[in-house]
C-alpha cells in the first residue's frame, strides 16, 4: 500500500515514545518493561534476520533458526511481562 507507514516505523516510533516515558514515577508504570521488551525484540530482529538470510538455502537450518527466533522473542516478552510482577 503506497503512502502507508510500515510496521517498522510504528515499532521505532513506539520505542522512542516509551524512551521518553521510561522515567515516569507512577506506582504501576510499566512503560520501562514495555520498552525493554520492544528493545529486545528489535535486537532479536537485527541479529536474527541476517542469519535467516544466510541459511535460506538450507531448509533444516532455516527452520531451526526461525523456530528459535520466535521462541526467544516470545520468552523475552513473557519474562518481561511476568517477572517484575512476581517480585
Amino acid at each position: 500500500m503506497k503512502g502507508h507507514p510500515t510496521p517498522r516505523f510504528h515499532s521505532l516510533t513506539s520505542l522512542l515514545l516509551l524512551a521518553k516515558k521510561i522515567y515516569t514515577t507512577a506506582e504501576f508504570a510499566e512503560s520501562k518493561y514495555i520498552f525493554v521488551g520492544m528493545a529486545s525484540m528489535l535486537q532479536a530482529l537485527i541479529s536474527g534476520m541476517p542469519v535467516l538470510f544466510f541459511v535460506k538455502d538450507m531448509p533444516q537450518a532455516y527452520y531451526m533458526v526461525f523456530v528459535l527466533f520466535f521462541f526467544i522473542v516470545s520468552m523475552v516478552i513473557l519474562l518481561v511481562i511476568f517477572v517484575p510482577k512476581m517480585m
